[in-house]
């Protein structure tokens, strides 16, 4: 019997304290997310994880989720079926909290394997909530997990350290049969000059360098452990080298290694998450499906406007690449809008759609009109990973990474979507967008299928249409789905789609927005 196994880093309600500097120092990271504003105070803040799991195989699900701490010992594991869950039916989904999760001690930091006899994918999210002197300010940010997350080679496209915004980076272990050693290397954007590459030397474990990481243990890297000073922005390679243990030799490709990057501002209101691309994630046609200049979304959330910036990542950062990047898109009054631009990239690129000419990676003394809302499709002569950053001019933001042509397929899956959940203050609580485009920019016909255990026979199927280009899909104006509704998703198209999540609650000062990807199931 096959065994499907997932790996996320996670964190339970710890009450640290929120230190305030002058915007020119960097925030206060520590393993847990850290935010700043300009004070000299100090709030207490509650920060969670919670992961929920989507059985996408043809039986109910049994499932083991066992929690690490740092130094890779279990903390805590939770099995389904039990006394708290029933085994998950197949196409439905199951949330684990660690806020609940009473063998989980207050403070803990670490990160979870997911272990099942049936194929899932999952969404892990971080979220902290601080009590205000005008209201409860909510960050929230998380990613789309699969099996095939784990690698030898993870490229971390989008890492800062400046007095605006600051990463924070989650490095684990997948294995738990072995050891692994990695070499980190930061380099600095549109330059291939390595900032800081860590660690400098070998040692006995690892006679070929790289820092050594007991099965399932983690490491940080942010402002107090970073190998540079504030001012870096720029992509990081993390790869593995053979470990050696006495006369045992584990080779470099059989190690498994995971990764995700937290971003947040230094005024403490804009977090965003996004999860490492293992090596064959990589890929030469790549699809960003939102890409905007001061636009606001369908559906208005809160009359918000949105820009963007993405960073191209080379998979060989060491070797210079072209990319060419065409922009497609239209103004609210329908007036259409396309440019290419080919660029060089020397380990990674920023393109900013509120710059000019190639700030924004369009010709010179060319911009994005304003209200712009349209797509982008690159493509390299190597193999690139793409993290897209959406910020609003309050300043939520959110992450996703770029579509590859294998991340595309007839059916994708979202393992959370939502409607009027858990309403708060009067608001309609949480509830989610879905947009639904063909990578190749043409039509498709497309129908969703959603399931829940709390709808009749366990889902219902909606006929969404044909699309032209793309097309957003918001579950709060879908009248047969229930108020206070938490489900799961599965797209269907006639042609090979890629599929971006958004969760959101107006309710919520701070960045109550959340972005995550879809996965194939092709």
């Amino acid at each position: 019997m096959r065994i499907h196994e997932l790996f996320l880093v996670v964190r339970r309600p710890w009450h640290i304290f929120r230190y305030f500097f002058a915007p020119a120092s960097a925030i206060l990271v520590i393993i847990l997310v850290s935010q700043a504003a300009v004070s000299q105070e100090s709030l207490p803040v509650a920060e969670n994880s919670w992961i929920r799991v989507q059985n996408v195989g043809d039986y109910p699900a049994m499932l083991e989720v066992s929690h690490y701490d740092k130094s890779g010992m279990t903390s805590a594991s939770e099995i389904c079926p039990s006394k708290s869950c029933a085994a998950v039916p197949s196409g439905s989904g199951w949330t684990f909290f660690t806020e609940t999760n009473s063998d989980l001690d207050g403070g803990f930091y670490g990160s979870t394997k997911i272990t099942g006899e049936q194929p899932f994918v999952a969404v892990a999210g971080k979220d902290s909530l601080t009590a205000g002197t005008d209201g409860w300010y909510l960050t929230i940010g998380g990613d789309s997990y699969w099996q095939g997350g784990a690698s030898s080679k993870l490229i971390l496209p989008f890492v800062e350290y400046t007095a605006e915004k600051s990463s924070i980076l989650h490095i684990q272990n997948a294995s738990s049969e072995s050891g692994a050693c990695i070499t980190i290397r930061y380099f600095i954007d549109s330059s291939l000059d390595i900032a800081a590459l860590e660690p400098g030397n070998s040692s006995v474990e690892c006679p070929q360098g790289g820092l050594y990481l007991e099965s399932n243990e983690s490491i940080v890297r942010n402002r107090f452990s970073f190998p540079f000073d504030i001012g870096f922005t720029g992509s990081v390679i993390i790869e593995t080298s053979p470990v050696q243990v006495g006369d045992f030799v584990t080779s470099a490709s059989e190690q498994a290694i995971v990764a995700s990057v937290d971003t947040v501002s230094s005024d403490g209101m804009s977090f965003s998450n996004y999860r490492g691309f293992a090596d064959s994630e990589g890929g030469r046609d790549i699809v960003l499906p939102i890409i905007q200049r001061k636009a606001t979304t369908s559906g208005g959330f809160r009359g918000e406007l949105w820009s963007t910036r993405f960073r191209i990542t080379a998979v060989n950062p060491s070797v210079p690449t072209t990319a060419n990047i065409l922009f497609s898109g239209a103004m609210p009054d329908g007036t259409e809008f396309e440019a290419d631009y080919e660029v060089s990239i020397y380990s990674s690129i920023t393109c900013d759609q509120k710059m000019d000419g190639i700030k924004a990676c369009l010709p010179d003394q060319v911009s994005l009109p304003s209200g712009f809302s349209g797509t982008v499709r690159i493509s390299s002569d190597e193999n690139i990973a793409v993290v897209v950053q959406r910020v609003s001019e309050s300043g939520i933001s959110g992450d996703y990474r770029g579509f590859t042509a294998r991340e595309a397929g007839t059916q994708v899956v979202l393992p959370v979507v939502n409607k009027t959940l858990s309403p708060w203050g009067g608001h309609d609580g949480w509830n989610s967008t879905v947009h639904v485009q063909p990578f190749d920019g043409g039509r498709a016909t497309v129908s969703f299928f959603y399931f829940s255990k709390d709808l009749p026979t366990g889902g219902f199927y909606r006929s969404v249409g044909e699309i032209i280009g793309s097309k957003i899909v918001h579950q709060g104006d879908d009248r047969f789905l229930p108020d206070d509704w938490i489900g799961s998703l599965i797209v269907v198209s006639t042609r090979p789609v890629v599929v971006l999540a958004n969760l959101e609650n107006a309710g919520f000062k701070g960045d109550p927005i959340m972005m995550y990807n879809g996965v194939s199931l092709d």
